[in-house]
């Protein structure tokens, strides 16, 4: 549930690369682009290539889902950077980032989705957590990625909600024996006047 919610913060889902050589180059926070799905279905898993031409123009294409429904299309779509644009995989607008320069037209970015469930296991599988000695009080937390910013990040992002999730844990158990102290003082204090009315009765 934790490491869900840094994948949603960091918006994980969505992953940027382009091709150097025989090498696949993560563009993790150095993206040029950045595409915003409308109506997203956090189950889906496609992926497709943005060329950046001239003009704030843009082309789209290899499209192609995986999973269950595997499917490629050879349709190839111009457009305009922050326009709304209907593609095979669905809605989206591409919008371009403070990294945009104009050698990112040199190469075609390929714009991957992924399912969020198997995001999620993927990265809390790449989690180590130890404890140096059965007295320690310190937790070690490692991770080993190829993009060493984005391990940083995950790390310090599942802390961050880890400490936040915990003092919404206590204020939730404090608001409620709050509610329960009341209820019990709302009982005796019925209780109570009932004596009383006895009391005076005799």
């Amino acid at each position: 549930r934790l490491m869900m919610e840094v994948v949603r913060q960091l918006g994980l889902t969505v992953n940027y690369s382009t091709k150097e050589g025989l090498r696949t180059k993560d563009l993790y926070g150095q993206n040029p682009i950045e595409v915003e799905f409308i109506n997203d279905n956090d189950l889906q898993s496609f992926r497709f290539d943005v060329t950046l031409l001239s003009d704030r123009k843009i082309l789209l294409g290899r499209f192609e889902t995986f999973g269950p429904n595997k499917q490629k299309f050879k349709q190839e779509i111009s457009a305009v950077l922050g326009d709304t644009i209907s593609t095979p995989v669905g809605q989206m607008i591409v919008r371009p980032t403070l990294y945009l320069t104009p050698e990112s037209a040199e190469e075609p970015i390929t714009v991957t989705k992924y399912n969020i469930n198997s995001v999620t296991q993927s990265y809390q599988a790449a989690v180590k957590s130890f404890v140096a000695n059965k007295q320690a009080s310190i937790i070690t937390l490692t991770m080993k990625s190829s993009v060493p910013r984005k391990a940083e990040d995950i790390l310090n992002t599942l802390i961050a909600v880890y400490e936040k999730d915990a003092i919404e844990d206590k204020r939730s158990i404090a608001e409620n024996t709050g509610h329960f102290i009341d209820n019990r003082l709302e009982v005796i204090s019925r209780e109570l006047s009932e004596v009383d009315k006895d009391i005076e009765k005799f």
